[in-house]
């Protein structure tokens, strides 16, 4: 985020009880490593986004099912790029899915960056001749 100052999105950072340690919501410490004003941070103790996130994950082709990190039952660690406009719903679209977070920035940032590229110089269906108008 701090890369693309600029870029239009929201983020949605949940903290969620999964490790022994995380038997609190997190410190002002922890939340101000995400300082962004795109993003939103809330402690989900009972796990209501986690868990919306199998029937998701389900309506998934199989070779865009996550592969990474369900403990305890529940997705957590995961970096998940829904549609602008996407309504919340077991069939919601996911652009990208992969976890854990730190390791799944790079080809996050990577797919956002081409989306950008797509937007700000779209193809047109017809290839250009020479000489043509």
């Amino acid at each position: 985020m701090q890369e693309n100052p600029n870029r239009k999105l929201r983020v949605l950072v949940v903290w969620e009880p999964i490790l022994t340690t995380d038997w609190a919501p997190p410190s002002g410490g922890t939340l101000a490593r995400i300082s962004d004003v795109r993003a939103e941070q809330f402690w989900d103790r009972d796990h209501v986004v986690a868990s919306s996130l199998a029937p998701i994950a389900q309506h998934l082709p199989s070779a865009r099912q996550p592969g990474c990190c369900i403990q305890r039952g529940f997705y957590w660690d995961d970096a998940i790029l829904f549609p602008a406009g996407s309504i919340w719903s077991a069939s919601l679209p996911v652009s990208f899915w992969d976890g854990p977070v730190v390791n799944a920035l790079h080809a996050l940032q990577n797919l956002l960056d081409e989306q950008t590229n797509n937007a700000q110089n779209p193809r047109s269906g017809a290839a250009h001749e020479p000489g043509s108008p």
